[in-house]
């Protein structure tokens, strides 16, 4: 539960600050001093914590920081493309350079699936990080949505589609999973 809580900490931040303020540069500076924060405890006691969420951190320092700076929320508002992109790329280039299904190495040893059935999720994995890259794109910068429809789709709607990616794929594969003893 404390661990949940530390990985959901900067998000929240976030977006309690931006709901208080309606402000993205409060918001934003709000998640930037939580990430630094939560990347000194990691490194100082040592807390073992998965790449991508230290990936994450290090690109919200980044951005976050640039939007402060600058006064400009573009850089915020593509963080979350940034990330799915990377993420769908990386799940691309291990398949194509390393001839390795890094979605089959990660849940294999939970659930066992044919190899065709793996390649098809592997490719659902690529085109959902690319997919949801250009979702954000296009609420944050359309002008179809406001900033708070926008703040609102990445902490509510973008999690929820996760989800309901998820549970998708558990029903189309049902048929194909059989589970170890646990």
């Amino acid at each position: 539960m404390k661990r949940i809580i530390f990985d959901l900490l900067p998000i929240t931040l976030f977006f309690s600050t931006y709901m208080y303020t309606n402000n993205i540069y409060f918001a934003t500076k709000a998640i930037v001093f939580t990430c630094i924060f939560q990347l000194a405890y990691i490194k100082f006691f040592h807390v073992k914590i998965n790449k991508t969420n230290i990936m994450s951190n290090l690109i919200i320092i980044l951005l976050g920081g640039t939007t402060i700076f600058l006064e400009n929320d573009l850089f915020i508002k593509t963080k979350p493309t940034i990330v799915y992109w990377i993420l769908g790329l990386t799940i691309f280039f291990y398949r194509i350079a390393l001839n390795r299904n890094i979605v089959c190495t990660s849940l294999k040893n939970k659930i066992k699936l044919p190899k065709k059935i793996w390649d098809y999720i592997n490719k659902l994995w690529i085109c959902f990080f690319i997919i949801m890259g250009c979702i954000n794109i296009f609420i944050a910068f359309s002008g179809f949505f406001s900033e708070k429809e926008w703040v609102l789709f990445k902490i509510i709607g973008s999690p929820l589609v996760f989800i309901v990616f998820i549970l998708i794929q558990l029903i189309i594969f049902k048929k194909h999973i059989s589970y170890d003893n646990e």
